[in-house]
């Protein structure tokens, strides 16, 4: 069974998706009717379309299918990275040598 993925109005993207998104997505799926990344399933029907790299690239080469919980899994790992990223260091500043100034 599909579900139909409606943006809904609490959706919060970080870059909009192009015209024709819709056909772009079923072009997607058609071709990769199982997901292609595999983290948490063993090659579960594709439901959602993910980008692999550079979100504002929506070319064929750059998305892939993928089912709900890959996706979810992934989409958290990378919320989580960005949020590290940003977190300050708790390590100590390198102490500077004496002689240089």
């Amino acid at each position: 069974m599909r579900r139909t993925v409606k943006p809904s109005p609490q959706e919060w993207r970080t870059v909009p998706l192009p015209r024709g998104w819709v056909k772009i997505r079923k072009r997607i799926l058609h071709r990769d009717p199982q997901c292609t990344l595999r983290t948490r399933c063993q090659g579960a029907a594709s439901e959602e379309v993910d980008h692999i790299g550079d979100p504002n690239d929506h070319s064929d080469r750059n998305l892939r299918g993928v089912c709900h919980t890959c996706h979810a899994h992934r989409t958290g790992q990378q919320g989580a990275a960005a949020a590290n990223a940003r977190r300050p260091s708790r390590r100590r500043p390198a102490p500077r040598h004496p002689g240089i100034t």
